[in-house]
Parts: C-alpha cells; structure tokens; sequence
C-alpha cells in the first residue's frame, strides 16, 4: 500500500514538474553558437491564419506553433533579444513575460511590433561565455543557455536567404561579393534546403561566410502576408551580427550587384551616405540543370527603378525591410542596378527555373565582369 502511494505522489510530482518546465521546445543543444534557439506557444496555442488560402495548403507553408525563432545576445553583448513572427491574435497572451539572466532579473528595454514580426529587448550585465536564462510566461518556465557572441563584423557584411540552390551557384555567389566589393562578412540564412549538410560542408572553405538552418515555415508562396520568417531574419541579421558602423548589403541569393566597385568605394566614402540600385532581369535561358551566373549571357533591355535593393550603414539605421531601410543615411541613386536571375531557386515566391525561351533578339549582352568570369 505505501508503495502505491508512493508512485501516486511521484507521478503527481513529475506531472507538476512537466507543466512549469518544459526544454524540448528549445533548439539549444547545437554545433554552432549561432544556431537559433526557438520556442513553441504554450498550451497548443495556435496564431490565426491572416492570409485566404486553402487549408491544407496553410498546414504545410504557415507558421501557425512559433513564438520565438531565435533568442540571442545582440552584437554588443548589451541585450538579449527575442524575435518572432507576428503574435496576432496572442499578442495580449504572449506579450508579457519575465526574464531572469544568469539569477538575476531584468527588465525590457525595447520593443517593436511589425506586421510580419516583434522583437524584445532586454539590458543585460556580466555576460558569461554560457549564460542561464529563464523565461516565465503564462505560467510556465522555460529554461535555457544562451551563448555570449563572439562573433566578429568587419566593414561589409552581406545577409542573405536560401533554399536548395547548387553549391556552385553559392560559392561563385560568395566569391563576386568577396572579390569584387570587398564584403568581409557573409551571413546565409537557410530554410530547410534538403541536402543541408552538403552546402555546410562546402562553404566550410569560406572562413568569413556563416550558413545557418532557419527550419521553420516559410509562408505561403505569393502571399507576402504570411511571409513571417523573411522580415525576421533581416531583424536577427541586423542585431546579432552588424557590428555598428558596418555598411550592411541586403541583396538576396539571386541578386548580383553590377555597379563599378571603385564607384561604390567612391560613393561609400562619404559620410552618412548609402547606395540604392535599381533592377536589371536575367531570363532563364539554360537547359543544363548545373549552372553559375557565369553561364548567363543575356539580361533585359531595360533596368527597372523598382525593387530597389541597398547599401546603408548601421550606425544611421533603425532597421532594415526588404526593398527599404530605415535610414537617416542620404541614398544616392544614379542608376546603378543589380542583375536579377530568373532561373535561381526561389521555392517560397515563385517558381523561375523554366526555360522562359525568350527571343534574344529583344535582350542585351550580359555584363563585361560576368562575360570576364565566364
């Protein structure tokens, strides 16, 4: 009889237990320091759908279970970060939390609410090289080790986003930015690429490039709405790896800048004062299925003033959005352009990897420094 008692109570204590800590919603356990450290919403909380789309297309592409993609020191080691996806509907929910770092409470410092996503700010002191965190939310405590960021940012850095695309493509991709405009720092995000393992294996030999798994939904192709996770790693990118007067280039991994680099030097030079760049296509001409940009030989007859892509400097930035910075810095636009490749894998827009069988008669000549790589 005690026996029995005994297993009640040490089932009722594992229960209780079970409720107020719960670890295996964190990504905590990685090879990498950079890795995310997500959470799930409590209690099987579900965010409401905010786009009209069938159902069962919803349940593979939205993100309907993720409060946090990532919980991070930023890159002065001054905050600790939480960025999510839109609350929506759980935003009286979930938007009060405490925190305890390292034992010791702190209090939030700056918040942001977005349509696509938040992030939170808490002031932090005596950062270790392993850091106890404690999150208490809706009666729950979470519990996790976040790591202090080591992480170096020179006077260029790139961030970027990918999904399945061929090594080739991203190492000559890598080296163009490397070589010719001197980015000396190169962040990847990627989204759930099915040979992970293989593109990490190959970008291993760029010491100034991290490839970091984001696997969390996308959203939902052409519905721009539900497209939670792109303006957040622009948010993450922006505070846990630019350092604070780094020049941050936002171009994607189908956009190739095509400007003169000692132009760019020149224009760069001047304080205060960043770049915007217009838009030039490049059709999917190609049958092969293994290709680089070098393998393109045409582009559009005309570059387009929209979809604009830029080059601003952090110290006058408040944040970044995808065609768009919030910038005191002055932009020049005087015609520069990016080449936009059509047959690059954008699985989360649309689908431009077909041969688009274009009459060449009504393109121009690609670029003098891509016919030079060729």
């Amino acid at each position: 009889m005690l026996r029995f008692i005994l297993a009640i109570i040490l089932l009722i204590l594992l229960f209780l237990l079970s409720k107020s800590v719960s670890l295996e919603q964190f990504t905590y356990l990685k090879t990498n320091p950079y890795y995310p450290v997500s959470m799930k919403l409590n209690d099987g909380d579900k965010r409401r759908l905010n786009v009209k789309v069938d159902n069962e297309i919803a349940l593979k592409q939205y993100d309907y279970t993720t409060l946090f993609y990532n919980i991070f020191l930023d890159y002065n080691n001054e905050h600790l970060v939480f960025v999510g996806p839109n609350l929506l509907n759980l935003k009286d929910k979930y938007m009060d939390f405490s925190v305890i770092f390292n034992g010791s409470k702190t209090t939030r410092s700056h918040s942001k609410h977005g349509a696509h996503c938040f992030y939170f700010k808490y002031g932090v002191k005596n950062v270790s090289e392993n850091n106890s965190v404690e999150i208490h939310i809706n009666g729950h405590k979470k519990q996790v080790n976040i790591a202090k960021n080591n992480y170096k940012c020179g006077d260029r850095i790139l961030i970027t986003k990918q999904k399945n695309n061929r090594s080739r493509w991203l190492v000559d991709w890598i080296k163009h930015y490397t070589n010719r405009y001197n980015v000396t720092n190169i962040i990847i995000f990627d989204n759930n690429s099915d040979d992970f393992d293989t593109i990490n294996n190959e970008l291993a030999q760029f010491k100034h490039v991290q490839f970091i798994p984001y696997n969390f939904p996308f959203g939902i192709p052409k519905l721009f709405p539900s497209n939670f996770l792109q303006h957040s790693l622009m948010e993450i990118g922006f505070q846990q790896f630019c350092k604070d007067d780094a020049y941050i280039f936002n171009f994607d991994i189908d956009e190739l800048l095509a400007v003169d680099p000692n132009h760019l030097d020149s224009v760069l030079s001047t304080k205060n004062t960043g770049y915007k760049v217009n838009m030039c296509w490049v059709p999917m001409l190609l049958d092969s299925n293994d290709y680089s940009f070098k393998d393109f030989k045409y582009k559009a007859y005309n570059v387009e003033n929209k979809s604009n892509k830029y080059i601003v400097n952090k110290r006058n930035t408040k944040y970044l959005s995808i065609h768009h910075a919030k910038t005191t810095d002055k932009m020049v636009n005087d015609g520069g352009y990016f080449l936009h490749f059509k047959g690059i894998n954008t699985n989360w827009k649309y689908k431009r990897t077909e041969n688009s069988n274009i009459d060449t008669s009504t393109l121009k000549k690609i670029d003098d420094f891509v016919n030079y790589n060729r």
